[in-house]
């Protein structure tokens, strides 16, 4: 009877100190969900995938117990599955993202990815990306392949800068609305439609050029960005909503000729100037073909406010990030007075 026991509790003993680690799946109608993390909290960062009936991977989430910022870097494959998604409200709420790296593969973001992120600055998103689906919880807003939708990053106050890729073709209501820290935007080369609302209340927004893919430009798309001060629009032909409200008073909208541009300039009281097709130099900012110290001078005036005309502004980006800062008046008076710099300044960019 003794020798039952003992054996009785030995046994009771090693499964007690056993480690029992689970996965949860859970079915529905379109996807078959399964999550590739132990339970239980750890002190290194993780990824929460579920594996989509495809084989692939949508990313729903990620834990980081640690108080540092985060340069986020999403993986493009986990485990030998390609990651091809990043699901429903991923990162809402997280106060600690500063950054957003989403590689090539990356077909959907859905809505509300990036919901609250309010420390985002930067996201950089590949041209694989058909659809980042925005914030709405019904179906009142009918979302299209190839957009950016109904308020996906409205109210992200730090984001600095977003380069769009070139597989979006419609920008969406309230996509940017509220963005105050928003300077740079880079727009497809593809982009047909810039719809309602969709850079309202971008308070720092400074200059924004409209490709000549771009067909409409919906009211108040640019309303309430107080230091917006060029608009560039390519298309001669592009519909501009007829309204005051379309672009801030303040932007001088650059256009061609007997271009809508031209014409929304005259109805609404706007300063207009001609686009020119003439070469232009990096660093020569006041594009009278030479790079010079009154290049950079415009570009220090410029960056505290002041009054500059004439400015070019794709020639002011020396370092080539997408911003216009110090750092690029310094390195064109560096190729003033011939000290090593990058190439390409004094060189034609366009």
């Amino acid at each position: 009877m003794m020798k039952k026991l003992m054996c009785l509790i030995i046994a009771v003993t090693l499964l007690m100190t056993v480690p029992i680690t689970m996965m949860t799946f859970s079915v529905s109608a379109d996807t078959i969900q399964t999550d590739y993390n132990e339970l239980g909290e750890s002190s290194e960062p993780e990824w929460v995938f579920y594996e989509l009936t495809n084989g692939t991977l949508e990313l729903r989430g990620y834990n980081d117990n640690s108080s540092d910022s985060i340069d986020l870097v999403i993986p493009s494959t986990y485990e030998g599955k390609a990651v091809t998604s990043i699901g429903k409200y991923a990162f809402q709420n997280n106060k600690k993202i500063i950054s957003v790296t989403i590689p090539d593969g990356i077909v959907t973001i859905n809505g509300g990815a990036f919901k609250n992120c309010t420390n985002l600055e930067k996201v950089t998103i590949p041209n694989t990306v058909k659809r980042i689906e925005g914030i709405l919880e019904n179906d009142t807003y009918n979302i299209r392949d190839n957009e950016i939708s109904y308020g996906a990053f409205e109210n992200c106050s730090n984001l600095s800068s977003i380069i769009i890729p070139d597989s979006v073709e419609y920008i969406g209501p309230s996509a940017f609305r509220g963005c105050s820290s928003l300077k740079m935007v880079s727009l497809s080369s593809n982009l047909k439609y810039v719809s309602t609302l969709s850079f309202e209340k971008c308070i720092s927004l400074i200059s924004i050029k409209i490709p000549k893919s771009v067909e409409l430009i919906n009211i108040r798309t640019f309303w309430n960005c107080p230091k917006l001060k060029d608009i560039y629009i390519f298309n001669p032909d592009c519909q501009i909503f007829r309204n005051y409200e379309t672009v801030s008073g303040a932007a001088t909208i650059h256009g061609y000729e007997g271009s809508t541009a031209e014409m929304y300039a005259a109805n609404y009281n706007r300063t207009f100037a001609l686009i020119e097709d003439k070469p232009i130099y990096l660093g020569d900012t006041d594009s009278d073909g030479y790079v010079t110290i009154i290049d950079v001078a415009l570009i220090q005036r410029r960056l505290i406010d002041l009054p500059v005309d004439p400015y070019n502004e794709s020639a002011a980006d020396a370092d080539g990030d997408g911003l216009i800062t110090i750092l690029d008046a310094t390195l064109i008076q560096r190729y003033v007075v011939e000290i090593p710099c990058p190439e390409g300044i004094g060189k034609i960019i366009s």
